[in-house]
């Protein structure tokens, strides 16, 4: 039994020196294929807030930006969130995939529908 704990560590430093990704499965996959989130080139918004409907919260959103919002039957709940100076898409895709939810872009209108 060592001795396959020690292999398994001994694989893992390997891997690591080689700069490679382990996945929970066990797939290995090699730095050079691992596709990085680009940069954002949003405009950063800080946001606070306890329990505010996620309505106004959107709503917010688009004052920062100037972009428009189509909010779709089922979007309901209350966003408790704390953030300083995030690009304003991915503190809304995070905000929104936290609540079953997701933003369908089409111009300069979104949707925010269910998942």
């Amino acid at each position: 039994m060592f001795t396959i704990i020690f292999s398994f560590i001994s694989s893992f430093a390997v891997a690591e020196e080689q700069g490679v990704l382990i996945r929970h499965t066990g797939e290995v996959v090699a730095e050079s294929e691992i596709t990085k989130p680009a940069e954002s080139t949003a405009s950063k918004i800080s946001i606070d807030v306890v329990q505010a409907d996620i309505h106004n919260v959107i709503r917010l959103f688009g004052t920062h930006t100037g972009h428009n919002f189509v909010i779709a039957d089922g979007v309901e709940g209350k966003v408790t969130v704390s953030l300083e100076q995030v690009p304003w898409d991915q503190a809304l895709q995070a905000i929104l995939l936290s609540h079953g939810l997701m933003a369908i872009s089409l111009g300069e209108v979104t949707i925010i529908s269910p998942l």
